[in-house]
């Protein structure tokens, strides 16, 4: 576990540590510009979290359980003016009518919430952090690889418990033709 523990730190912490370029191309240069995105990025990501912290955030729920979700608000003009990180796994849904995927989050009561809050975001509302992923939709994450690597290794387990049991003789009857 300490391995594991390290190796989540080390990633987040030096992911999240990145600083935010944005970036306009100029033919074969990029040039760094001012943008509304700036501040969010570099500056302060909500009311609560620095943009490292909440990048922390995102990247450590992708890392445990195969993505972490962040919603984009956006004020009265349309440009970005918080990223608040999301603290549940969504159910995803995907809509007939519009043929949109949605993802809808329940974040249980806690002290900081009063209430049970549950909100529908389209994929455009959120920015999206996949840990190990195959397809480029889903993740998985450490939680899913641990629960299969400690199935089989519950398994070995139990055989070699029957094995010694057995004073680790193996039996049965071989028969040869001849």
């Amino acid at each position: 576990l300490g391995a594991v523990a390290a190796a989540h730190r080390i990633l987040t912490n030096s992911l999240a540590a990145m600083p935010w370029q944005i970036r306009r191309k100029d033919g074969e240069q990029r040039l760094e510009v001012d943008h509304a995105l700036a501040y969010p990025l570099k500056t302060r990501a909500n009311a609560y979290m620095s943009p490292y912290m909440a990048e922390k955030v995102i990247l450590s729920r992708a890392f445990w359980y195969g993505a972490g979700y962040a919603y984009i608000e956006r004020d009265e003009r349309g440009a970005v003016s918080e990223i608040i990180p999301i603290p549940a796994e969504p159910e995803i849904s995907m809509n007939a009518r519009d043929n949109m995927r949605w993802y809808k989050f329940t974040v249980p009561e806690t002290n900081i919430f009063s209430r049970e809050l549950t909100k529908s975001f389209t994929e455009s509302e959120l920015l999206i952090y996949r840990f190990e992923s195959y397809d480029g939709s889903s993740g998985r994450g450490i939680l899913d690889l641990a629960k299969e690597t400690m199935g089989t290794d519950l398994k070995a387990q139990k055989y070699a418990d029957k094995f010694y049991a057995n004073g680790a003789r193996t039996s049965g009857i071989l028969e040869v033709d001849g």
